[in-house]
């Protein structure tokens, strides 16, 4: 009603006005004026009536609303009058966000996002804050806190692990996940055939009435799809077990990292094993072998939740004071809560953030730069209309407006390029867990919030160079120059633009250099030929079920397997749950940790290892009563500096979670020295590169230590011709089969592919550097040549002059090139030092390189200089070719 009001009223606005001067008309003419002279009369008592019309307008309306408005269309019409400066500033910045927005997009959906097929609303998981990626408590916690908590409806307990799947066509290592009775429930995931389990099949112990509930892969592809799945009998890890359900076709499991296959009881699962590990796992308190999820009650808060978890564990602290029980946390469920991409994602943000403003700014001078050029190019037409009222701040809010318009537009686009990228993306990395997760990496209204923040950031960054000159700039000498006239003197501006871009574009090279660098060197120099060496991991546990018997069906596979075509040698390595162990010593008053490994006879052999002291371990090893071992070299210099290390003895006690158990092997011989080797890789997190390793075959002292593995899974290395991979793999199936229908292969895979899975966070965050820097780099060639080429079209005159008066093509050239190839070194220089003080900052996280390596110093120096060296000759080479009489005409 208001607003209708104001515009009738600014309608009549002008009738009144032109009664008004009438009526005053008529009155002078009453007075004795001509009617010309009584019109002027008139309208010089009433004033200037434009400026009238805007008061009136100014009272009645919101003048800034429509003044911005008229801005905005101003600033529009830049994407029409310059569609090339339009579009190359708009698809540089959409680059650079649309690419930053994918990273951000893609660990907001990793930190966030739920598993498919998993309902998340209330959804909590219990986490331990002291070690990300294990969050496992022990089973009497879990009853403890299921039965005492106030502020969840549910609690339910799983676990994973591998089992033997046993149907008509075969057995086969599966991916298992032992769940309470509850879970389905909990999760709010319902199988699209038959049924969960129920409360009273939890509770059973004995693994004769097993029970499971089928993947839909599974279903599909060991069972075709049967109709009649649910009530066929299976065997589980040499038990029967009867089918009472599928799962629906998108639920692989709770987790990012599950790829589950099957789902049986949790306490039936541990009763397949053994009655020990059912029991242990049930009682012990400082076994933590279940995860934790649950579901927030109605109205409840997850600080409530969190208050209830530590009022609980205070309580059973007091009840049982000699337990190590850790603190937990209560986090909202996603697919990757309680893990270690969680805590990592912080400092992974933290550093692509200095790479986002690194990158953004990079841009923002680049177009500034563009910008720029056309603010000097438009001086004259900036001068008129400050002659005709327009304020400096209304000139600049113009500028303000086209950058406005151009990152609206790179807004959208980015967008594009995220939704694209975000698909795209961890499909281009087919190691990666990602591609199969099932987790959608789509921008959420987070991440299309960030781009838009990212772009608002832009504008002010590129707009403020030529709106600082149009500040600045006196319109009296513009308005008496001619039309063509241009800016006298050069930009320093500009060039200031162009260096900055550079020194940019060298920290990124440089730290993307030295990252490439740190992660290849993970992959050499491991200290045996990792090449023509393929893995084969085999479940052996429902087909032997004594140490002889063991023995017998590992010594049958080692040596059918030699006997493939193409296979040179063979040998084995038991698959442990505790494999760290604190080494002590006589004479050495601190046990120090090492990694021991459980290998079969001609082990050495196959990796291509050969002892610089003592002798390898045999078969006949096995046999003898006392326990033997090789160690390598870092651990004989660290135990017995200086000595031989031959004959000496050693205790190893077992590490876990929770430090040293009870687990000791006392009076280890060592029998032989290795080289330092990474036969199972280099990992980037462990403290010391250097590891401290032991490698023992299986023993008679073992029975009484308790580290006979409980799970028999053995990886078979078989080195073998390097044209003769794929029909060893191709083999290997019904060889297995040949020996023993039982033998589950569980993974084949070969020892390249093994060892890049464990620098592979490593390698992503180098390639992702390496992409940075490329678009950083191909954006400082484009700006240094927009600068150069600008300051050449600005000095066209004095070209044309120069060479009127004799200057050769050579003179103009090396002129061009050496104020480009200045403003380079001066970026170099910037570049240098800043980069310098990034790779110290960051030197904790390389191996193998410094941060001064020459190396990669060099080459990004040389890879810049030729980039700088063509940007600048395309505009030199124009300079040459100026008209002298042309030119002289200019003004």
């Amino acid at each position: 009603m208001r607003s209708r009001r104001r515009n009738q009223a600014l309608d009549g606005l002008d009738d009144e006005i032109r009664d008004h001067i009438e009526y005053e008309t008529e009155i002078n003419i009453a007075r004795g004026m001509t009617p010309d002279e009584a019109r002027r009369q008139a309208r010089l008592a009433f004033g200037n009536v434009t400026l009238v019309q805007e008061d009136a307008r100014a009272a009645w309306t919101w003048t800034w609303l429509e003044q911005a408005r008229q801005d905005l269309r101003f600033g529009a019409r830049i994407l029409k009058n310059s569609p090339g400066l339009s579009v190359t500033a708009a698809v540089l910045i959409a680059l650079v966000i649309g690419i930053n927005t994918t990273i951000y997009s893609m660990i907001n959906a990793l930190v966030t996002q739920p598993a498919p097929g998993v309902n998340p609303a209330g959804l909590v998981r219990i986490a331990i804050p002291e070690r990300p990626g294990a969050p496992l408590i022990s089973y009497p916690d879990y009853l403890d806190y299921r039965a005492q908590t106030t502020t969840l409806q549910a609690l339910t307990a799983f676990t994973n692990g591998r089992v033997t799947l046993t149907s008509d066509s075969g057995s086969y290592a599966m991916n298992a996940a032992a769940v309470d009775a509850n879970f389905f429930d909990t999760t709010g995931v319902q199988p699209m055939r038959g049924r969960t389990f129920t409360p009273s099949e939890a509770r059973l112990t004995d693994s004769a009435g097993l029970v499971a509930i089928l993947s839909y892969r599974t279903w599909q592809d060991l069972f075709g799809g049967d109709e009649h799945i649910v009530g066929r009998a299976i065997g589980v890890n040499n038990q029967p077990a009867t089918v009472i359900g599928v799962a629906p076709p998108n639920f692989r499991g709770t987790m990012l990292s599950e790829r589950t296959d099957v789902w049986l009881p949790l306490l039936m699962y541990w009763g397949s094993f053994s009655p020990e590990s059912l029991q242990r796992s049930m009682t012990d308190g400082s076994e933590t072998p279940v995860d934790v999820i649950g579901r927030l009650a109605t109205g409840i808060s997850l600080s409530a939740t969190q208050a209830d978890f530590a009022t609980m564990q205070a309580r059973l602290n007091r009840s049982y004071p000699t337990a190590d029980r850790p603190a937990v946390a209560v986090v909202r469920y996603a697919a990757t809560a309680g893990g270690v991409i969680p805590s990592g994602a912080p400092t992974f943000l933290a550093i692509f953030s200095v790479i986002t403003m690194l990158t953004v700014l990079i841009v923002s001078a680049n177009v500034a730069n563009l910008m720029l050029s056309r603010a000097i190019a438009r001086q004259r037409e900036t001068a008129v209309r400050q002659s005709l009222g327009a304020s400096r701040w209304r000139v600049v809010r113009l500028l303000l407006a086209e950058g406005l318009s151009i990152s609206l537009v790179a807004w959208v686009a980015a967008c594009l390029i995220a939704f694209w990228a975000s698909r795209a993306l961890p499909r281009l990395l087919p190691e990666s867990p990602f591609a199969a997760s099932g987790i959608d990496f789509s921008p959420d209204w987070r991440v299309v919030a960030y781009a838009m923040v990212l772009a608002a950031i832009g504008t002010i960054a590129f707009s403020i160079a030529p709106a600082f000159r149009v500040w600045r700039q006196d319109a009296l000498p513009w308005l008496k120059a001619g039309e063509h006239s241009v800016a006298p003197g050069r930009s320093r501006l500009s060039g200031a633009l162009v260096v900055l871009q550079l020194a940019f574009s060298v920290v990124l090279l440089t730290t993307a250099g030295l990252a490439t660098r740190s992660a290849s060197l993970m992959m050499v120099d491991l200290g045996f030929d990792s090449k023509n060496l393929l893995l084969l991991t085999v479940r052996a546990n429902a087909n032997a079920t004594t140490r002889e018997t063991d023995y017998v069906l590992i010594d049958r596979v080692k040596e059918r397997l030699k006997s493939i075509p193409g296979v040179h040698s063979v040998s084995y390595v038991r698959t442990l749950a505790r494999s760290r162990d604190m080494v002590r010593t006589a004479g050495v008053p601190q046990a120090v940790r090492a990694n021991t490994h459980i290998i079969g006879p001609d082990y050495f052999e196959t990796m291509g290892l050969l002892p610089t002291a003592g002798r390898t371990l045999t078969a006949a090893d096995r046999e003898r009563p006392g326990a033997m071992a090789v160690i390598n070299q870092n651990l004989a210099d660290t135990l017995w500096p200086a000595q031989n290390p031959l004959g000496k003895t050693m205790t190893l006690r077992a590490l876990t979670f929770r430090g040293p158990s009870d687990v000791e092997t006392e009076g280890v011989e060592v029998v032989g020295v290795l080289p330092n080797a990474f036969v199972f890789g280099f990992d980037p997190e462990r403290l010391d590169p250097r590891p401290n390793m032991i490698f023992m075959v299986e023993q008679q002292a073992f029975a009484t230590s308790g580290r006979n593995p409980a799970v028999r899974e053995i990886t078979f290395y078989l080195r073998h011709g390097s044209a003769d991979l794929e029909s060893v793999a191709s083999v290997l199936p019904p060889v297995l089969r040949e020996i023993d229908p039982r033998l589950a292969i569980a993974s084949t895979r070969t020892m390249e592919s093994q060892l890049e899975g464990v620098t592979f966070e490593a390698r992503i965050i180098a390639r992702l550097l390496l992409i940075f820097s490329l678009i950083s780099l191909v954006i400082a060639a484009i700006g240094q040549y927009a600068v150069v080429a600008f300051n050449m079209r600005r000095r066209v005159r004095e070209f044309g002059v120069r060479i009127a008066l004799g200057a050769s093509a050579r003179q103009v050239l090396s002129t061009v090139l050496g104020e480009g190839l200045a403003l380079t070194a001066i970026g170099l220089c910037v570049g240098l030092l800043l980069s310098l003080g990034v790779a110290l900052a960051a030197r904790g996280a390389l191996f193998g390189v410094t941060p001064t390596d020459a190396p990669t110093y060099a080459a990004v120096f040389a890879l810049l200089g030729c980039v700088a060296l063509v940007a600048c000759c395309l505009p030199a080479r124009a300079a040459t070719r100026v008209d002298p009489v042309q030119a002289l005409r200019q003004e």
